[in-house]
């Protein structure tokens, strides 16, 4: 580790944290799960319980199917994200913003810090449920997918940065996934990844990176040069 007056040297300020959406700032982990049981369940599939589910959980989505037991080939996929939309749009309102992300994004505010949402949630979608639980007011920029899919959220990366005319040098993505690791990197930006999200914290710390409990330590990350330093590896 290099000495702390070098690290502090080496980095930029930080001025912008742009937030993934599920698992990060809601907590919809286990709704998810239940929908996907259900969807289980109608085919004679055996459930998961909530510590399986973050264990296996993955992007391509299509791939966690397979690892599933769905017959892709079979029924198609496309199909399956149809049922999987109908079943989550029936209870996401039972979800709740997860712990400390109201004096989080309140503390970022207060100083001055800009944020902005990057999701591979369908952009429809992902503006409903932040107006739903009140979070439309902490952000800018809200960028998300035009697909039910899960995927396409990497492909945004360099789009939402020229939206918020940020430099990778600047800016930290949080997050709860390896995918959005993926997104932070194919943007060129930092990374702190979130346990309580739908990834174990067993899987996110092998990628490296700094890993926080809740919201409110990851952004406690800003004041730590070795951490951010970490964070803003490439």
């Amino acid at each position: 580790m290099a000495p702390r007056s070098e690290v502090q040297e080496d980095r930029m300020p930080i001025r912008h944290i742009i937030w993934d959406f599920n698992g990060t700032l809601l907590d919809d982990g286990r709704v998810t799960m239940d929908v996907v049981n259900a969807m289980l369940h109608r085919r004679s599939l055996p459930p998961m319980d909530y510590p399986f589910y973050r264990a296996v959980v993955m992007f391509p989505v299509m791939e966690y199917y397979r690892r599933l037991g769905f017959d892709l080939q079979g029924e198609g996929f496309d199909g399956m994200v149809e049922e999987f939309v109908a079943g989550y749009e029936a209870v996401w309102r039972q979800a709740q913003v997860l712990p400390d992300v109201y004096r989080a994004l309140e503390e970022l505010q207060g100083l001055g810090l800009q944020t902005s949402v990057l999701t591979a949630s369908h952009l429809d979608a992902a503006r409903e449920q932040l107006d739903y639980f009140d979070l439309s007011k902490y952000f800018d920029v809200v960028t998300g997918t035009d697909s039910f899919a899960g995927h396409g959220k990497t492909q945004l990366a360099a789009e939402h940065m020229r939206r918020c005319g940020l430099t990778g040098g600047e800016t930290v993505l949080i997050g709860d996934s390896p995918h959005d690791l993926e997104t932070a990197q194919e943007a060129g930006c930092g990374c702190i990844l979130l346990s309580c999200g739908h990834f174990s914290r067993i899987r996110l710390q092998q990628y490296g990176v700094p890993v926080a409990d809740t919201a409110l330590e990851a952004i406690g990350l800003r004041d730590d040069p070795a951490a951010f330093a970490g964070a803003l590896r490439r």
